[in-house]
């Protein structure tokens, strides 16, 4: 992966997890559970919830 930035890498890496979810908080940086934490557990919650419900 040399050369992309670290959304390429991202979207790559998440290529070739099965069943993965990739999600960007658009603004936030490198720490977006202390720069929006409200938003990462809005993320983080629908996330678990969609999980829940698949099993």
């Amino acid at each position: 992966m040399p050369g992309q930035n670290h959304l390429g890498r991202g979207k790559a890496l998440h290529a070739l997890v099965p069943q993965a979810s990739f999600e960007t908080l658009p603004g936030i940086s490198h720490l977006p559970q202390l720069e929006a934490p409200d938003l990462v557990l809005e993320r983080l919650n629908a996330f678990l919830s969609r999980e829940a419900e698949d099993r």
